[in-house]
């Protein structure tokens, strides 16, 4: 019955609002986060993750929806004619490597990476949004500077 009640009231509590409360906890200050008036309620939490002394804007998106969503800005306007293909190329074989996130190129030539987790309302887990925060940091932390060469090649 304790059970019933304690999973009753985190469903209460909006997946952004369960989600902020444990970044104060565990890291406080860590995201700013944004309400929209959208459909589906999105929230949207930002800040940036320190990378070869570069900051990476990540946003997470919290809704309605059964997914979050996290994306990390890994370069703005590098994508030209010129590095196009060698550029995609290499995204390509980082995305066959890893299946917790993937990179794609926007029209206007940047380099993001996204992570969609599935999560309910009843079941969602503000951990497992860090852990795959931290594998991200980890990946980039380990990939950022070889993919920047290709970048600037």
């Amino acid at each position: 019955m304790a059970d019933e009640k304690k999973e009753v009231k985190a469903v209460e509590e909006s997946k952004a609002k369960r989600l902020l409360a444990y970044y104060e906890k565990n890291s406080p200050n860590t995201f700013i986060p944004e309400e929209t008036s959208d459909e589906l309620h999105t929230t949207v939490l930002r800040s940036n993750l320190i990378v070869e002394n570069q900051q990476l804007p990540i946003a997470i998106f919290v809704d309605d929806s059964i997914y979050v969503m996290v994306r990390v800005q890994v370069a703005t306007g590098v994508i030209r004619k010129g590095n196009q293909a060698q550029i995609i190329e290499h995204l390509n074989e980082l995305n066959r490597s890893f299946k917790v996130f993937k990179y794609f190129v926007t029209d206007d030539g940047m380099i993001l990476l996204d992570s969609c987790i599935p999560s309910s309302d009843a079941h969602f887990e503000p951990e497992m949004v860090d852990v795959v925060i931290r594998v991200i940091l980890e990946h980039l932390t380990d990939k950022y500077a070889d993919l920047m060469k290709k970048v600037w090649a």
